[in-house]
């Protein structure tokens, strides 16, 4: 992770917001057999067709993608599989993940079937801004807690309470808010 954290929860439409969290904390902390991109920005996935997106099994994430310099992609969004390799991606799903690649946003549920995810995730400038949906909290709480995520903050997350930001000198509970500037530069103003 970055040398700090802010994160907060929205239990009710099932995802966190964060900054501070990069794709490799990720790839690290959650438990997958391959990875589904929707923008393709590195050379090391395979593409599936009909679908046109890429994926990339455990081994390649651990061993060449988090060495990536994921930072220069911008936007990306991707999402967890339990299968390794290629699978057959009905046309409804593949329009789904196009919507979450335009909006941030699921068309619809979160689980899509053919890929068996646990999550969708949308980043911006790794480490900069995460939106991460999740189908249950449970799932959402292992990897928070495999990132040595306090307990108790993870349990008010879990209820939707409180957004916090944590670095090595202050913990602090915060307002919520897409727009990550604005709690770097109110932390920056308060001298910590």
């Amino acid at each position: 992770m970055r040398d700090y954290l802010y994160i907060w929860s929205n239990p009710e439409d099932q995802y966190i917001v964060a900054s501070g969290i990069e794709f490799k904390d990720l790839a690290k902390a959650m438990s997958y057999n391959s990875l589904w991109f929707f923008e393709q920005y590195f050379d090391h996935v395979d593409i599936s067709w009909p679908s046109g997106f890429a994926y990339a099994s455990k081994e390649k994430v651990q061993k060449k993608l988090i060495k990536e310099d994921v930072y220069s992609w911008g936007d990306f969004s991707w999402a967890d599989s339990v299968y390794e390799g290629d699978v057959e991606i009905s046309r409804l799903e593949v329009a789904e993940m196009a919507y979450f690649k335009q909006t941030s946003e699921p068309f619809g549920v979160i689980n899509l079937p053919s890929i068996g995810n646990k999550f969708l995730v949308r980043a911006h400038d790794d480490g900069w801004f995460l939106k991460m949906y999740y189908n249950t909290f449970k799932d959402m709480s292992l990897v928070l807690r495999k990132m040595e995520i306090s307990p108790k903050i993870v349990k008010r997350l879990e209820k939707g309470e409180g957004a916090f930001y944590i670095d090595k000198h202050v913990k602090l509970e915060v307002e919520k808010t897409m727009a990550i500037d604005t709690i770097q530069k109110k932390i920056y103003d308060m001298n910590l």
